[in-house]
């Protein structure tokens, strides 16, 4: 609890000092902002487009030994130290380096099989859906990518060799979502094929958000502020 804490105070601090406290007000109070849940059937996938911006990247997976076995370094402290805290948790990712830097990471968990991950707080409101993942399922969340790399072609690369790699890995459905008002995280739910599930209201209070199914509002699920 107590890293989880240091976590989210270096995340307030960072998107200060970065992108200034009208950030990270919009970021940690806001109402009634639309939440799109949604799923990708793996079965078919488009090729990858890899453009000039991005051509000196590479994609590679996240694994404890990995990232062990070699020093990189990170956008931020706290992008350091949430890597760190996820795979302890036993989740696993994908991220996009040049040389030794990591430009983005994304994560994935599990719901069901004899190697399930620990459960993470989004597949709770999954299930107001009626989806229980099974063995060939996962959960995406968590993408981010460096800020100035945003815009180059960084986040399709990152996004679409994730998707194939989970394919390759036998799993056939990927469930995600993304706020309204994320153009950017939207459009590529779009161009990437997603299908929308519905739609959640979310509330946020500081250290508290609320999600809510729309026209729903007894089911609810509180979590820790989130700046990334």
């Amino acid at each position: 609890m107590l890293k989880l804490v240091r976590v989210r105070l270096n995340q307030f601090f960072e998107t200060w000092k970065s992108e200034g406290f009208s950030s990270v007000r919009k970021k940690a109070f806001f109402f009634n902002k639309t939440v799109i849940p949604a799923v990708k059937d793996l079965s078919r996938l488009a090729a990858v487009k890899v453009s000039d911006k991005t051509s000196d990247v590479a994609f590679v997976e996240i694994l404890d030994e990995h990232f062990a076995e070699k020093d990189f370094k990170f956008p931020t402290k706290s992008r350091a130290m949430r890597v760190g805290k996820n795979l302890k948790k036993g989740y696993r990712g994908f991220a996009v380096v040049r040389g030794d830097e990591v430009l983005g990471d994304m994560w994935y968990c599990t719901g069901g099989g004899p190697d399930a991950m620990r459960r993470h707080p989004d597949l709770e409101w999954f299930a107001w859906f009626g989806v229980t993942l099974g063995d060939k399922d996962v959960c995406m969340f968590e993408m981010y990518v460096k800020p100035q790399e945003r815009g180059g072609g960084l986040v399709n690369l990152l996004h679409g060799n994730a998707l194939k790699a989970l394919k390759d890995k036998g799993f056939e459905r990927v469930y995600g979502y993304c706020t309204i008002d994320n153009l950017p995280a939207l459009w590529v739910h779009r161009i990437m094929g997603y299908k929308e599930l519905g739609r959640l209201k979310m509330h946020r209070l500081g250290s508290v958000t609320r999600r809510s199914l729309k026209g729903d509002r007894r089911r609810v699920l509180y979590r820790f502020l989130d700046l990334s």
